[in-house]
């Protein structure tokens, strides 16, 4: 299982992510501006709500919802492949 969740992490996304932007028709200055905005906002929204996350208690769900975040994520990866 830790192997799985280490393994996880490791999938190369950004640069499939820039083949399909430049498919798309968008310019390297373009791709490379989306990925800062990107990151940006990872930053800027993920370290506060991490904080937030260890000052509030779980949800009685927590359990249901981290078994259901594998397949949004594969249904969100799919919308973006086939619903540019």
């Amino acid at each position: 299982m830790v192997a799985y969740a280490a393994l996880r992490e490791l999938i190369p996304v950004f640069p499939v992510y820039a083949l399909l932007f430049t498919d798309a028709g968008l310019s390297t200055g373009q791709v490379s501006s989306l990925f800062i905005i990107w990151s940006a906002t990872h930053v800027l929204l993920e370290v506060p709500s991490g904080a937030w996350a260890d000052t509030v208690a779980r949800a009685p769900d927590a359990a249901a919802t981290a078994t259901a975040l594998p397949t949004m994520t594969r249904r969100m990866c799919i919308n973006m492949t086939w619903l540019p």
